[in-house]
Order: structure tokens, then C-alpha cells, then sequence
């Protein structure tokens, strides 16, 4: 599958689609019936939606830089290494830190050849920070994501709950979408960096999705 048949692909899915397909590929989330995949999905959109507006309010302009100048957040630029096994585009640091991954640099040539330079770094850098401002927002406002833990097991009155960390990431995905007014959901942007470095696995891992 090349590039921009890939992208045409991921662009064509809608939100809804794309959140269903986090949520059921989560380790914990897949025991969700249908429903409540439909239910938790769409609670968690709105959570992140809702955050972006309240901040939106509080912050001027309202900017990644001037969010994080608000929340006392740190923005770092590392390298780091992307492989099969583990690659980051960027991550939260507790407690005021945001790092992203610049090593993506490397591939502002690969999209520019390919005509699509709106998926070069600097293009989308601000999405990963703004996506790691809602987890920076949600520790320190410590969020109630009780909403978001199913019981795994239970002894007795004991009830031993675990969050889905899909439904995390999906409310800092439509955060993110928010505050910058995107015009696609930032939880494809994975597999679009990373598409130039292991193109057969995420061509893979994308026609699965489809088929599904």
C-alpha cells in the first residue's frame, strides 16, 4: 500500500471509527460489549472536547505555547529512537515536563518528495505537545476517570478495577483535536510518521483495520 493510498484511507475513516478501533484494540477495553464501546468512546471525546473549551477561555492566545506558559508546563526537543518494538512521537514527564521525539526530522525529505508536506514535523509537532497537555492537565486537576475503569475481577466486596488507557488517549487526541481546530484525528498521526520507517507493518496493520 503506498503513502497516499494509505492516507486516503486513514483520512476517509471517521472519528467514531477510529475510536471504536482503539477502544476494541485495547488490552483491557476489547471485553467491552458494542455499547458500551459506543458509550465510553464517545465520553471520552467529549471529556477532551470540554477541557479544550474551558482552556480556550482561561488562556490567550490560545496557543500550545501559551497553554503550557499556563499550566507551567517545560516543552523539551529530544532524539530518540524509533524501532518495531518501541517509538514515541513524544510523552508527558511528571510533573511539568513535555519531550518530543525530533528524530522525525530525518523525514521531512520522504514527504516532501511525496508532495505532502503537511505531514513534516514542524507541521505536526504541536499536536503531540497539545495531546501531552491534556495528560499534564489531567494529573494536575487529578480528572475523575472512574468512568473509565471496567472490574476485571472481585472477592468478596473487593472489586478490582483498571482504567482502559484507550479512553485516556482518546480524550487527549479530541483535546488536542480541539485546541488546534484540526481538520483530521490526531490518533492516525502514528501511523502516518512512521509509515517511512516500517512501511509493510503499518500497510498492515492499516488494511486489518479496514477489513475489520
Amino acid at each position: 500500500m503506498e503513502l497516499e493510498r494509505m492516507l486516503q484511507h486513514l483520512l476517509w475513516l471517521t472519528d467514531d471509527t477510529i475510536i471504536r478501533e482503539a477502544i476494541s484494540n485495547d488490552r483491557i477495553g476489547y471485553k467491552l460489549s458494542l455499547d458500551e464501546i459506543e458509550q465510553k468512546g464517545r465520553m471520552a471525546k467529549n471529556l477532551g472536547i470540554r477541557l479544550a473549551e474551558k482552556y480556550q477561555q482561561l488562556v490567550e492566545p490560545p496557543t500550545v505555547e501559551a497553554l503550557a506558559d499556563y499550566l507551567g508546563v517545560q516543552i523539551e526537543e529530544q532524539e530518540i529512537g524509533v524501532d518495531k518494538s518501541f517509538a514515541t512521537l513524544g510523552y508527558f514527564e511528571t510533573p511539568n515536563k513535555i519531550v518530543v521525539n525530533t528524530l522525525f526530522k530525518e523525514k521531512d525529505s520522504y514527504f516532501a518528495e511525496h508532495n505532502l508536506e503537511q505531514w513534516q514535523f514542524e507541521k505536526w509537532r504541536d499536536v503531540i505537545i497539545a495531546h501531552e497537555l491534556f495528560h499534564s492537565i489531567q494529573e494536575h486537576e487529578q480528572l475523575d476517570l472512574q468512568d473509565f475503569q471496567i472490574k476485571l475481577w472481585g472477592i468478596g466486596r473487593y472489586q478490582h478495577m483498571s482504567t482502559i488507557n484507550a479512553l485516556v488517549e482518546i480524550a487527549a487526541n479530541s483535546f488536542a483535536k480541539k485546541w488546534l481546530n484540526l481538520d483530521y484525528y490526531p490518533g492516525i498521526l502514528d501511523k502516518i510518521v512512521l509509515y517511512p520507517y516500517f512501511p509493510e507493518e503499518i500497510a498492515s496493520s492499516i488494511q486489518t483495520d479496514l477489513q475489520k
